[in-house]
């Protein structure tokens, strides 16, 4: 993906944020937590280094979902908004927040061995269990 700008922020607006820098990766991800998280029946990410990554406004809530990550949400309406795994360079901001989520496109689909029923992939997409293995 390409260097660029984004911005975003929570449905009441008092978590904002901008992110400098190129988009890692975009993908939708089926696993059980992200489903719970997002509550939906995928969740779609755009990773984007920490290092151009600045919160605007009202600090996010956290909550450690696992051993080896944490989740930030707006404390005020609740909106899911980004995930970071411990010591990594990067950030996974959801999409949905963004102010620009129509530019955003997914390249691929993770965790699909968990995917709920109604949703189809993307024949397009290539997809890939949590083991790494590509369908």
């Amino acid at each position: 993906m390409s260097a660029g700008s984004l911005a975003g922020g929570c449905l009441c607006g008092a978590v904002r944020y901008r992110a400098e820098g190129p988009v890692i990766r975009v993908n939708h991800c089926h696993c059980g937590q992200c489903r719970r998280v997002s509550g939906a029946i995928a969740a779609t990410w755009a990773a984007v280094p920490v290092a151009g990554f600045v919160i605007e406004g009202a600090r996010p809530a956290e909550f450690r979902a696992s051993d080896f990550a944490t989740r930030s949400f707006c404390g005020a309406c609740g909106s899911t908004l980004f995930w970071k795994r411990d010591g990594a360079e990067k950030i996974d901001i959801a999409v949905g927040t963004l102010d620009d989520a129509a530019a955003i496109r997914a390249g691929r689909h993770d965790h699909v061995e968990v995917r709920l029923p109604g949703f189809a992939l993307d024949p397009q997409l290539p997809s890939f269990c949590a083991d790494g293995t590509k369908l």
